[in-house]
Order: C-alpha cells, then structure tokens, then sequence
C-alpha cells in the first residue's frame, strides 16, 4: 500500500510515464551505434498460434510487471537502502537492466529501472512501478502483433501520441504541482566503504540476482 495520498500516487504515476519514451530515446540511440559498429540486433516477433499468443500476451503484460517489481522494487531495491536511496536505486536498476536478454534493451530497461526505483521509494510501494511497467508491456506487445499485420503507418501515429500526451501531462505536473512533492528523502550511510562492500556481495539480494541470472541462462539454453 502506498505511504503517499491518492493524489500525490496518482501524479507520480503519471509522471513516471515519461521513462517510457525517454527509454526508448536512448535505445533508438543505442541501435544506431550497434548498426555502425556492425552489431547484430536481436529481434522479438509476436508467436504463432492461439495458446502460444496468449501465454505471450499474459506472461508479458501481467506476469513480467507484477514479479519483476516484486522481485526488484520490492525486495532487492529495499534490502539496498541501508547504503542510500540514490545506491540502491542505481543498483537495482543496473540489475534490472541487465536481465534483459538484449543488448540494445539495456538503455532502455536502466531509465525505466531508475525512474521505477525512485517512484517506489516515494511512494513507499512497487504499485506506481507496476502500473507503468504494465502500460510499457503492453504497448510493446500491441506494437508486435500490429508489426506482424503490416500497420506500420497505424503504430507509427498510435506511439506518437501517447508520448507527446505523456510529455505534456508530466509537463504539466512539474509546472503546477508543489515542488516539495518530487523532494526524494536520501538516506545517508555511515558505514565503511569496504563493510558496505562485504555486505552487498555477501547479501541475500545479489545471492538471488545470481540464481535468477543461471537460471535464465539454463532456460534460454533450453
């Protein structure tokens, strides 16, 4: 549940939507520097067949939002506050970022990981992340199965506006909203660097960052 009012939730919220075209920003950048270095892109289609869509579907628009955040709003990102708030959540979004398979996905999954992490540190839950991370999901899936029926053109002006609504509405917010409201509470270690070291190395969150790791690697080996 989260710590903050329903208002204050609602617009955070709504102005963590901006990770989703500026992560795509920084990807389009990034496939562009892999296409002048000759680097191969990976590329995700929409699967064949009934049952195959629709776990595709629900594995990524319900599944993915509700354990990713879980597993890193909710228990990695918390567990590495002890150090500060800025740490843990540059930390976990570089964890986050690179459990995505892809290179060029890596940009774009650290500016959402960020924006993510600092919204469930506000807000006190994974739930404003969550949202965002289901709306992301799902226009990805969408633009798959539009892509495979040639609507290029369709996609196209769909993804143009939702990201200019989504600029002006975070645009919006920062003008009329109180200033105190994006005021992030950082908390400040007084631990050593090399006991903050044997800690975090030793911890339970990277411990199970490593089997979530091996055991996608064993699945996608698979």
């Amino acid at each position: 549940k989260p710590t903050v009012s329903k208002k204050n939730f609602a617009l955070l919220t709504l102005l963590g939507l901006v990770s989703i075209p500026l992560g795509n920003i920084v990807s389009a950048g990034t496939e562009n520097i892999m296409v002048s270095l000759d680097l191969k892109i990976s590329e995700v289609s929409a699967p064949e067949g009934l049952f195959p869509s629709i776990f595709f579907i629900i594995s990524h628009t319900i599944l993915a939002p509700v354990l990713e955040e879980i597993l890193f709003r909710g228990i990695i990102l918390e567990r590495l506050r002890r150090y500060s708030d800025v740490f843990a959540a540059v930390v976990s979004a570089f964890l986050f970022a690179f459990m995505h398979s892809s290179l060029q996905s890596i940009p774009f999954s650290f500016v959402c990981g960020l924006f993510f992490s600092f919204l469930a540190i506000y807000t006190g839950s994974p739930l404003s992340s969550m949202i965002i991370h289901f709306i992301n999901n799902s226009l990805s899936v969408l633009a798959l199965f539009l892509l495979k029926n040639s609507l290029e053109k369709e996609l196209s002006f769909i993804v143009i506006s939702f990201y200019m609504a989504i600029v002006l509405a975070a645009l919006a917010i920062l003008i009329s909203s109180r200033r105190e409201l994006f005021d992030l509470p950082l908390n400040k270690g007084i631990l050593k660097a090399s006991r903050k070291a044997s800690l975090l190395f030793c911890s339970f969150t990277i411990i199970l960052f490593l089997i979530m790791s091996i055991w996608l690697a064993i699945s996608a080996a698979i």
